[in-house]
């Protein structure tokens, strides 16, 4: 095996590492609000037109 690192190196692994964690998981947070957020957009614009629609004089 490898001789263990010198302590600089693997600090420097180790918050690269947490950096990627904390980048990945902002990510995974986006995407997750926007494919929520997205779908009740839709609803509501359609909602609203659907409204006008149904109230317009025949």
């Amino acid at each position: 095996m490898s001789e263990p690192s010198p302590p600089r190196n693997r600090r420097w692994f180790v918050i690269l590492a947490i950096v990627t964690l904390i980048g990945f998981s902002l990510f995974v947070l986006a995407i997750t609000v926007l494919a929520i957020r997205i779908p009740e957009l839709k609803k509501a614009r359609y909602g609203v037109l659907e409204i006008k629609a149904g109230a317009r004089p025949s």
